[in-house]
């Protein structure tokens, strides 16, 4: 398939409880009188009962209702059936002409609206005429709430999910919730829940592997509902983890804060972290939690627990829960931090690897800036084809000039062009040389040769394109030429490629590659839909790097590497998404580099749903943020990846996939970049262990710089465990 075409988390969730707090105080004086209660006047005959209402002071909203109190209804019963009932809005009323006698006195707190917000009840003995104090609390009506709760995750992300919870009380059991599941979502609705504080705690699972967690203090109110949304949006699909962000939504939880935590960790790297409420003295009891895993307590002021030695590069959540002593107030913080493996000690930054988008347009614009912005944001600095550059009638007159300047200001290196008009221009524009840096000759000949297409198989038959690279290179020798092909070098053999009477496949492929200085295979062993569903995974991404070293000579080879939807079709039975998941970019750009990539190129076009959008990737959930993540892990190596590769280094495997090593000597020191890696058989990759060997290398300490451990090398052999696709860089 041609690419000359165009084309394009926190968890958040909202919580919404309440309580009301009243306090009335009652002042009761009698006098010798028996007359029916009635409202009258002080003068009136019998006895007398002032009623005084505290300030309400302790009040926040409930879900759905009012909250705040209106009126108070003050009623009551006394001897021989009598009663009274008496509204006030006022913080002291009197009701006289009561009998002496007891008298039991109920307080409803109303709303605006008449409704019942909270309830307060006690007894008075009225018998002579001293003044008799009654205290009444006005507390939140007793019973059962509602807990519904939505939980969301990119299904395309998560192969077999798995969600539990549980409601935990302050004392006491802890109430199971039970999710009805569909694609990518799930919901939870508990009508019988006990009015108080709640920890609710959920982790998601996939497989049976934790790649998400949070814990969250809700609150339940009798006969209202509290809902809670959580949306798993960045999943680590090795190392789980998951960062969010908590607001409670009401006036009189405990406000919690998490005091020395640091945005990032190195490897290997500790921070102690402090935990506090503000605005209350009392006894509190509080928990830590990493990605949902409770993991330290404290009951101190001002607890602190250190960690993070034993962490693994990725994303955490630490949130701390925090209970009152008679659990009746709780709050929860949380904080987001990123373990990174640490750049190499003595790198200069001086070198730049190749990280490349295809055929883009650097003026478009996305989110207010042009795509050369955009890109150079995440990390890419090359631009490999320019659409028909420089024939500006597919874009507009005076179109060649303001991109080239784009591409130059944001330092892009720029390979397009494949005639002699692309050759005068950059004759006439020698202000761009360091810009313009090569030639394309040209896309997937390999598999246009049989395209249908007459012209376009005409020109890729391996004479007539020998030929025009030949020219090519003739018109202009000092810039490179890059081509890229396609499954016949990809995944050689191909069964598809289609030899002339005569001449090998390998006579085909060497007339390709003889005009060329930097070649590259794609073959998007994610989202291709035309292939075996065993043919598919991480590891064919390293199978295309190594089938075309096989025929590049000295000549770099670059990976490619789909970062969007390059396919009408979606997902279908034998791929393994439609789109590409941005989880999957880390792993598979790795996978390139180890198998012997020079560079990487991503292929942004979306064609789903029949469109074609040319920066799809950066309209990707995701994916700007996955594409920079791996663009920064592999420049940080940007000195030793570029160095010379050192022959001799091997990797025996206990299981059913190898482990792929690339070695290099850097700065007075050698590295070994070694991944677990799988095949037809395992596409998914499995767990390994293997037995690396560095010939020459002597014994010593191996630091392993992605996790900060250190192993013993005995005889230039060290041992280490692989869990699938994970990259391991060892520097001794």
């Amino acid at each position: 398939m041609s690419r000359f075409t165009m084309k394009s988390a926190v968890p958040i969730r909202q919580i919404v409880v309440g309580l009301v707090s009243v306090t009335l105080l009652l002042t009761a004086l009698i006098s010798c009188g028996f007359m029916l209660p009635q409202k009258s006047s002080t003068t009136t005959k019998g006895a007398t009962l002032l009623l005084s209402i505290a300030g309400n002071t302790s009040k926040t909203l409930l879900p759905a209702i009012d909250m705040n109190i209106a009126s108070y209804d003050v009623s009551g019963t006394g001897p021989s059936g009598q009663t009274f009932s008496q509204s006030t809005t006022q913080t002291s009323d009197e009701i006289t002409g009561l009998v002496a006698g007891v008298w039991n006195v109920t307080v409803a707190a109303l709303n605006a609206s008449g409704q019942n917000i909270g309830m307060g009840s006690s007894s008075v003995t009225l018998s002579s005429t001293d003044p008799v104090s009654l205290a009444i609390t006005v507390t939140p009506i007793q019973g059962n709430g509602t807990v519904s709760l939505t939980t969301t995750w990119p299904a395309s992300e998560v192969q077999v999910p798995s969600l539990s919870a549980s409601l935990l009380p302050a004392a006491g059991t802890a109430i199971p919730v039970s999710y009805t599941m569909s694609s990518g979502t799930a919901t939870a609705t508990n009508s019988t829940v006990p009015s108080g504080y709640y920890t609710l705690s959920q982790t998601l699972l996939d497989n049976g592997v934790l790649v998400a967690g949070a814990v969250e203090v809700v609150r339940v109110v009798a006969g209202q509902t509290t809902s809670g949304t959580f949306d798993f949006s960045n999943l680590n699909m090795v190392d789980p983890t998951i960062g969010v962000d908590i607001t409670p939504a009401m006036n009189d939880p405990l406000t919690v804060t998490i005091s020395g935590a640091s945005a990032s960790l190195t490897v290997g790297g500790t921070m102690t972290v402090s935990a506090g409420v503000t605005g209350y003295t009392g006894n509190v009891t509080y928990v830590f939690y990493l990605n949902g895993q409770a993991k330290a307590n404290g009951t101190t002021a001002s607890p602190s627990w250190t960690f993070g030695s034993d962490l693994a590069a990725g994303n955490y959540r630490l949130d701390v829960t925090a209970f009152s002593a008679d659990g009746l107030r709780a709050g929860s913080a949380t904080s987001t931090f990123t373990v990174v493996s640490p750049v190499p000690l003595s790198a200069s930054g001086s070198a730049q690897y190749p990280i490349g988008v295809w055929m883009q347009d650097p003026l478009r614009t996305r989110n207010g800036q042009i795509n050369a912005v955009n890109y150079k944001n995440i990390g890419i600095n090359t631009f490999f084809g320019l659409w028909q550059w420089p024939d500006e009638s597919s874009k507009y007159p005076g179109y060649d000039l303001p991109a080239a300047q784009a591409l130059q200001a944001n330092g892009m290196k720029v390979y397009a062009g494949d005639n002699q008009a692309a050759v005068d221009w950059n004759n006439a524009n020698p202000q761009f040389a360091s810009t313009f840096i090569g030639y394309l000759l040209g896309d997937e000949p390999d598999m246009n040769k049989v395209s249908g297409d007459a012209t376009l198989a005409a020109a890729s038959m391996p004479d007539a394109w020998q030929a025009a690279g030949d020219a090519l290179r003739a018109a202009d020798p000092t810039r490179a030429i890059y081509a890229n092909f396609g499954k016949g070098f990809a995944l050689d053999p191909w069964g598809g490629y289609h030899v002339n009477p005569g001449p090998t496949e390998a006579d085909d492929f060497a007339k390709y590659v003889e005009p060329t200085s930097v070649i590259s295979s794609d073959y998007y062993a994610v989202t291709d839909p035309y292939e075996a569903l065993n043919q598919h995974g991480i590891w064919g991404y390293g199978r295309a790097v190594t089938n075309t070293l096989k025929y590049a000579g000295t000549r770099p080879v670059y990976g490619f590497v789909e970062a969007s939807a390059p396919f009408t079709q979606g997902q279908v039975a034998n791929n393994l998404a439609g789109t590409m998941p941005p989880s999957m970019i880390m792993p598979a750009v790795w996978e390139m580099v180890v198998h012997g990539a020079s560079g990487i190129i991503y292929f942004c076009h979306d064609f789903s749903n029949g469109g074609q959008v040319e920066d799809g990737c950066l309209a990707d959930a995701g994916m700007p943020d996955a594409m920079s993540a791996a663009d920064a892990s592999v420049q940080a190596y940007a000195d030793v990846l570029m160095s010379a590769s050192i022959a001799g280094t091997t990797a025996t495997s206990d299981g059913s996939v190898p482990v792929v090593t690339l070695t290099k000597q850097w700065g007075g020191a050698t590295y070994v970049f070694a991944m677990a890696d799988g095949n037809s058989s395992y596409p998914s990759g499995q767990a390994v262990n293997s037995t690396i060997t560095v010939a020459g290398a002597g014994s010593g300490t191996v630091t392993v710089l992605t996790d900060g451990r250190t192993l013993t090398m005995t005889n230039g052999q060290f041992t280490d465990h692989f869990n699938a696709y994970e990259l391991h860089i060892y520097r001794f």
